[in-house]
């Protein structure tokens, strides 16, 4: 499929059991397409508790990169616990990336910014949460530098 025929795809996925098991949404777009305008327009109007990233993956933070295509993920679930937060945008964050990486490296994804992703990670929290008073939001990733390319 080109990516103008993948613009607009909705699909999900699950993994584990709950109350740990992941549930995922995934939502294709076109760059330029209405549904990459809506994508992207969550990066300007992040709400209490729901913070969009760019999904990156790196051995330490300090090596992160961005995933290519680029790739958005919101949380489903108001991440207010410590645990939550950590794994929303550590675990969830990297089993995305590492998803749209070997989709890429199946030939199902062009690395290419013509098309944009946008997940939203597990709503579900871990067994042993206990309710807890109102965190901070995690900081928006920093600004990356353009990667290099391996082709």
């Amino acid at each position: 499929m080109s990516p103008e025929e993948l613009d607009g795809r909705i699909a999900e996925g699950w993994s584990g059991t709950a109350p740990n098991g992941a549930h995922v949404n995934v939502v294709l777009a076109h760059r330029g397409s209405p549904t990459a305008a809506a994508a992207v327009s969550m990066l300007a109007h992040p709400t209490a508790g729901h913070t969009p990233v760019l999904v990156c993956v790196g051995p330490t933070q300090a090596e992160y990169e961005p995933v290519w295509p680029p790739t958005l993920m919101m949380n489903k679930a108001t991440a207010l616990e410590a645990r939550h937060q950590t794994m929303t945008w550590g675990a969830a964050q990297l089993g995305i990336g590492q998803g749209v990486l070997d989709s890429v490296a199946d030939g199902l994804l062009e690395a290419t910014d013509d098309q944009l992703k946008k997940f939203d990670p597990p709503k579900e929290k871990p067994a042993d949460s206990q309710p807890a008073p109102a965190a901070p939001q995690p900081p928006l990733p920093a600004v990356y530098p353009p990667l290099e390319s391996t082709r």
